[in-house]
């Protein structure tokens, strides 16, 4: 039975990341700093790469680890006005 779940758990996962991304890279267009625009996007270049390797291992235990990890970075550091979801 969980065989039968988990492709659909990968595919939910995919496209919740897509979309959390999408908005992340618009939260730190908004950011006028340098410095703390640079770290946010490293922390998003480091994020892709999670999940360019999360489309291939489908390990959804870590990609969410990883993607949390960020996420509380940009809600706590940059405080936007609809907060980034843990998962989906």
């Amino acid at each position: 039975m969980s065989a039968a779940r988990k492709p659909d758990e990968v595919e939910t996962w995919k496209q919740f990341l897509e979309e959390e991304i999408e908005k992340m890279q618009k939260e730190l267009e908004g950011i006028s700093d340098p410095q703390k625009r640079s770290e946010f996007k490293d922390q998003l270049t480091w994020l892709r790469h999670q999940v360019n390797s999360f489309k291939e291992s489908e390990d959804t235990e870590s990609i969410q680890e990883n993607y949390e990890w960020v996420a509380k970075s940009f809600n706590h550091n940059l405080k936007p006005k609809s907060p980034f979801r843990h998962k989906p």
